[in-house]
């Protein structure tokens, strides 16, 4: 595989690639799925980078959770999967490809090895650094990780499922996991009410609030998929939305409808029960209910 952005007459190649990918460093692997995207996203879609993608996700997809600082082999693979299928799974590898992927990287997150007692464990997945100077978290942003699988299970799981999918997001009771559902549903607003926003907006959109803050909700390599990127040269589609209005209806309609004033105040003593998630999110939780709640309009 060659990179995409090259100046000099020698373009780089990933070598390490042909070898074993379990020795493969986070940092190659990161890189190579950074131009994969990116690539993708620039110059159209381009069978070498295609081909290497699904290689890729075939064999790296049991260490999506892997990351380095701030950033997860997870994110990096959705943001590679979106710019390859930016108008859905059309043209599938096999037959069951599509549930194969929704079985494996759509269920990264709920790997067995992050969760303990319906709990996640603190540090494995969402936010995964403390400040050991301040304490913080940064609960007040969505992690990577999470925002990513938002955005691939809401443009990715089929419509007749989409209710349901948002429901069991909904139930799970882990004050931690309903602290990044409400952190991300602020910050990620204006992609389910304006169809011309796509995942490179967010990083612009999340800092509109009065105080000029707001939630981050962007992910690696979402910066680069841009308005631009959904043009497939298909006339018949509209590259102005990333989220059809059948999609974005049903997830604001499902959360009109679970979050009664009872079940937003258990949220509220579940994520109070936790100090640093109550201090973190400060006013947070009462912005999403001023916008998603019963009577939120």
């Amino acid at each position: 595989m060659g990179e995409a952005w090259f100046m000099t007459e020698k373009r780089r190649t990933f070598d390490t690639l042909l070898g074993d990918l379990n020795v493969v460093p986070f940092s190659e692997i990161a890189y190579a799925l950074g131009e994969i995207t990116s690539g993708t996203g620039s110059f159209g879609p381009n069978q070498e980078w295609t081909e290497w993608y699904h290689y890729l996700l075939a064999h790296l997809v049991h260490r999506a959770n892997e990351s380095l600082a701030f950033e997860s082999l997870l994110e990096l693979f959705i943001s590679g999967f979106i710019a390859i299928y930016p108008r859905g799974i059309s043209g599938p590898k096999y037959a069951g490809f599509a549930e194969d992927v929704m079985a494996t990287l759509g269920r990264s997150l709920m790997a067995a090895d992050r969760w303990h007692g319906g709990q996640i464990v603190a540090g494995s997945i969402l936010q995964r650094h403390r400040n050991p100077k301040t304490g913080i978290w940064g609960w007040y942003d969505a992690s990577g990780d999470f925002s990513a699988s938002m955005v691939f299970h809401i443009k990715y799981v089929p419509l007749d499922s989409l209710q349901p999918w948002l429901q069991s997001v909904l139930a799970i009771d882990s004050p931690h996991w309903r602290a990044q559902v409400l952190v991300w549903f602020v910050g990620a607003r204006r992609l389910l009410i304006d169809e011309n926003v796509f995942p490179a907006d967010l990083e612009s959109s999340s800092k509109s609030d009065e105080s000029g803050y707001g939630p981050d909700v962007d992910w690696g390599w979402s910066h680069a998929l841009r308005k631009e990127a959904f043009d497939t040269g298909d006339a018949q589609v509209d590259r102005n939305t990333f989220l059809s209005r059948e999609v974005r209806m049903v997830v604001l309609d499902t959360l009109k409808a679970h979050f009664s004033t009872p079940v937003f105040e258990t949220w509220l003593s579940s994520i109070a029960s936790v100090d640093y998630l109550e201090a973190e999110l400060a006013n947070i939780p009462f912005t999403f209910w001023e916008q998603y709640g019963t009577k939120s309009t």
